[in-house]
């Protein structure tokens, strides 16, 4: 069978959300990092939606929703919320990546009915340092990305523009989540990049001692866009544990590189 591909977008509380929807199954959200978009998706999408329908939004402000600077974290998980009661009638599985895996915290700790399994990818919300500390680091992301995205990277970041990546970067590195963290009650598995220098192993180590009953794993090799560097080792870790749930299977990744 054909997958479905959509691309669309939907008005929610004043919240223009742009998606794309692919695949049959159990709805997946898929939430993009900071000046990111749908496209950062582009090696994981094919995996996912053979087993989910799969949901990529594009936040205000970043990939092709260009508007007013973007929401604050926590509107953006509340209009996420909504986005699962009226598009994917949820509970749905959700990913976040970096920023989008901060608002996923946000997501599942409060409003942990609509949310099935957490897959928390480099996320941020530990890491509070000055903005001009990150931007030091910010070249030497590109140099542990894999092949193929520097395009995409330089590409959304325009999109993005300056003022956006600065106001939404300004509020991450000063938003700390722990208490958050200690909230969620849904099954969540923490990835990390070996060697992501934004958001290093150490913090995924803390998110998952924060978090009961969580589990985490490391991506040998893989930097700070993890699902792009080791796509192959990210799909096949995440639909584990996804499916866990649909197959009757006990699942556990004990913290070790896969």
């Amino acid at each position: 069978m054909r997958r479905k591909h959509v691309v669309a977008s939907i008005q929610i509380d004043y919240t223009r959300l742009l998606y794309e929807q692919t695949g049959h199954g159990p709805p997946l959200l898929l939430i993009h990092g900071l000046s990111g978009s749908a496209r950062w998706w582009r090696r994981n999408i094919p995996a996912l939606a053979q087993y989910f329908t799969v949901y990529a939004v594009e936040l205000v402000g970043f990939g092709a929703n260009r508007g007013p600077q973007p929401l604050p974290l926590r509107r953006s998980a509340d209009t996420l919320a909504m986005f699962i009661e009226r598009l994917a009638q949820g509970p749905a599985y959700v990913i976040g990546h970096s920023m989008g895996g901060h608002i996923a915290t946000y997501l599942a700790a409060e409003h942990p009915q609509l949310v099935k399994r957490l897959v928390l990818a480099a996320a941020s919300g530990l890491v509070q340092e000055p903005l001009i500390n990150m931007a030091v680091r910010l070249p030497r992301v590109a140099r542990h990305t894999g092949r193929g995205f520097g395009t995409t990277l330089v590409w959304d970041a325009a999109r993005a523009g300056a003022l956006n990546l600065f106001f939404a970067a300004r509020e991450l590195l000063a938003d700390d989540v722990s208490a958050m963290l200690q909230r969620i009650t849904v099954p969540t598995l923490i990835v990390s990049g070996e060697r992501d220098v934004l958001i290093p192993p150490g913090s995924g180590a803390e998110q998952h001692a924060a978090i009961r009953g969580s589990e985490y794993a490391v991506l040998p090799g893989a930097g700070h866009i993890l699902m792009w560097d080791e796509a192959e080792r990210f799909n096949r870790l995440v639909l584990q544990f996804l499916l866990a749930d649909e197959q009757g299977q006990g699942y556990q990744a004990n913290g070790r590189e896969v």
